[in-house]
């Protein structure tokens, strides 16, 4: 059984364009909140309402592309609305920074969040749409390793591009840098710095990518050509009017999908913790100045890059359950090696690397084991489960460790020991799990019957 690597990576589009504004969004939007003296369990708070819309939209908007039937698709349609929405809000925020408007600035972001909620479950449907069960997790490998190119593209922007706007800095009492607050109570800023053009390049290349998706991508078609590959293989059941059956799931499958989804948001707690508020401790912690931190998230992102293909061909010799077990243990380690830095160092390349490889090969293989639970009529519904998961975590994640933030002695100190206990803990629900793992590791024969046809 072979994956059509070329049409994966043309699907993988969408998860390009949604990776590439939210990464943008994860790395800027605290600066520029920090920069409005906006303290950090407020930033934690406003961060988290991605994840809020995403709770409340995800499944929602799930559920509404299952049911829907055009001749573009049933996903394509929320693809194309969604990154046009999301691209005209996310120009209009560095636009409300420039006028120094919190107001507007929350108004647009939230106006950015919520178009981006509408096309994310979708969108990251398509490839369980098309691809056959049993390669799913070489193709999530495809799609993940879109959303890290996409990462790269708008990581390489922020470091050529960006400029601080906090224009003072002192040390506090523990050594960490803040800034030097004016006579209205905020930090003093360099008013001619303008980062726009940044924006503006994130949202062309995401509306590029969505068109090349466009008019490359039959969705209609590549559906019926998996059902029917699945219906000769046995994956798939049908009755007399050729529509998938639908199957209640067994009590220990049940019990195996909540234990999956319990892990799934326990190691978005740590991460997400991470990606929050890396951008500010790098300047507090450990000095790096503008868009200095940014090379670091490169480095995760070219490890990501290494790992995601290999980690979905792992999977399919050793299961998904091991793999993901193995990418818990390199984050853990990366994260908890984080603890001990309180300075830049050459080091930290290599713990960056490390959490990327760690992160991929986590990442690959989770969002298969939910949709290995799916039915063909009901795999964006899976799909919402794993971002309620998710996103349930990363909602709650900003809040708790910025408020831990703001008010321990450590300060941002405290980030990376947050991320490791959190990153650890994920391994205990999975490892009890019994269902969810790959049918190529599972049913040879069914790859013995496709090799004969």
């Amino acid at each position: 059984m072979k994956l059509n690597y070329k049409r994966t990576f043309v699907i993988g589009l969408v998860f390009f364009s949604i990776t590439m504004m939210a990464s943008l969004h994860d790395s800027l939007t605290p600066k520029i909140l920090y920069s409005f003296g906006v303290g950090e369990t407020l930033i934690g708070i406003i961060m988290a309402v991605d994840n809020v819309f995403a709770i409340a939209m995800m499944p929602l908007f799930g559920y509404l592309s299952d049911r829907t039937n055009s001749k573009y698709g049933k996903r394509t349609p929320f693809f194309f609305v969604g990154t046009i929405l999301a691209s005209v809000f996310l120009i209009m925020l560095p636009i409300a920074d420039n006028m120094r408007n919190l107001p507007l600035f929350i108004a647009c972001l939230f106006g950015f969040l919520l178009s981006l909620a509408t096309y994310r479950s979708p969108g990251v449907s398509v490839m369980s749409d098309v691809t056959p069960k049993p390669l799913r997790s070489k193709a999530n490998g495809v799609i993940n390793l879109m959303g890290t190119l996409a990462g790269i593209v708008g990581i390489v922007l922020t470091s050529l591009f960006y400029k601080e706007r906090i224009l003072e800095w002192e040390y506090n009492a523990i050594g960490d840098k803040v800034p030097v607050l004016g006579a209205n109570g905020l930090p003093i800023l360099d008013n001619s710095v303008n980062n726009i053009g940044i924006y503006i390049a994130v949202a062309a290349i995401a509306i590029i990518a969505m068109l090349i998706y466009v008019f490359s991508v039959n969705e209609n078609k590549l559906v019926k050509e998996r059902e029917e590959i699945e219906k000769q293989l046995g994956i798939i059941q049908s009755d007399e009017s050729g529509e998938s059956q639908k199957q209640k799931l067994s009590p220990e499958e049940k019990k195996s999908l909540i234990l999956i989804l319990f892990s799934i948001s326990l190691w978005f707690f740590g991460y997400n913790a991470v990606i929050t508020f890396f951008s500010n401790y790098a300047t507090t912690v450990l000095g790096i100045e503008g868009g200095g931190f940014s090379k670091y998230l490169l480095v995760a992102n070219v490890g990501g890059v290494i790992a995601f293909i290999p980690a979905g061909i792992v999977a399919g010799k050793l299961g998904r359950k091991k793999t993901i077990l193995t990418g818990v243990a390199i984050l853990t380690t990366a994260f908890a090696s984080g603890i001990f830095f309180t300075k830049e160092t050459p080091l930290l390349y290599g713990l960056f690397m490390l959490a990327g490889i760690g992160w991929a090969t986590i990442n690959v293989n989770s969002l298969p084991m939910i949709t290995e639970f799916a039915q063909s009529s009901n795999i964006g519904q899976f799909t919402g489960y794993y971002y309620f998961a998710s996103m349930s975590a990363q909602t709650l994640t900003p809040v708790i460790s910025g408020f831990l933030i703001e008010n321990l002695s450590i300060g941002y100190r405290v980030l990376f020991i947050y991320a490791t206990v959190f990153v650890a803990l994920s391994a205990l629900p999975i490892s009890f799990s019994k269902h969810g793992d790959s049918l190529a590791v599972n049913s040879g024969s069914i790859l013995e019957r496709f090799e004969d046809m």
